[in-house]
């Protein structure tokens, strides 16, 4: 039992928590970042100045991309582009890799992707469902495996919400979602 409280401190002692990603705690990303904000964001980085320089295009204003994170994404390709000149790996920001956004979407492969399953879940909802109207009562468990289709339809849609726009809300239904299908498939698997 003392060995084992002895490992924990010791473990516990040598992790430190990190607070942030490399390419955000960077001293060129800071730099940036309260330049270009300065330059451009009002309302504390909510909207774009008038005589702005950073201009956003319509996708992202569709998907209502705030000033302040405009300038995240513009500062973050910066740094990137500077840590590969000094032949450094690219960094993560915010905990994440930086992507290239397509039509304002922060994750286009991840959204895709999402978009995917959702179509084949759509499509073997609606295969239970004539199969159900066709065979009638022969069919057992018809409506458990109908809402389970939608549980999982409705968590890959939230996960390409999630994808293409990353805020508190979306991030914790995706979560959300996700746990809700991953119990469906628990129950699914019992009740098979």
């Amino acid at each position: 039992m003392q060995l084992a409280l002895i490992t924990i401190t010791l473990v516990c002692g040598v992790l430190t928590p990190i607070s942030a990603s490399i390419g955000d705690n960077s001293r060129i990303y800071m730099d940036c970042l309260k330049k270009i904000e300065s330059a451009n964001c009002i309302n504390n980085g909510q909207l774009f100045k008038p005589e702005a320089a950073l201009q956003q295009d319509f996708w992202s204003s569709l998907l209502g991309w705030s000033c302040k994170e405009e300038c995240r994404y513009h500062c973050m390709w910066i740094t990137v582009k500077r840590f590969h000149s000094a032949e450094r790996e690219t960094p993560k920001f915010h905990g994440r890799w930086p992507f290239v956004r397509i039509l304002g979407m922060q994750e286009p492969a991840s959204v895709f992707a999402s978009v995917l399953n959702f179509a084949a879940n759509a499509y073997m909802f609606k295969k239970i469902r004539r199969m159900s109207v066709s065979k009638g009562p022969a069919t057992p468990f018809v409506k458990f495996w109908c809402a389970f289709a939608m549980v999982c339809m409705n968590a890959w849609a939230w996960s390409a919400i999630f994808h293409t726009r990353d805020t508190y809300f979306t991030e914790f239904m995706d979560y959300a979602c996700a746990l809700s299908m991953v119990m469906g498939l628990f129950v699914a698997a019992i009740v098979r």
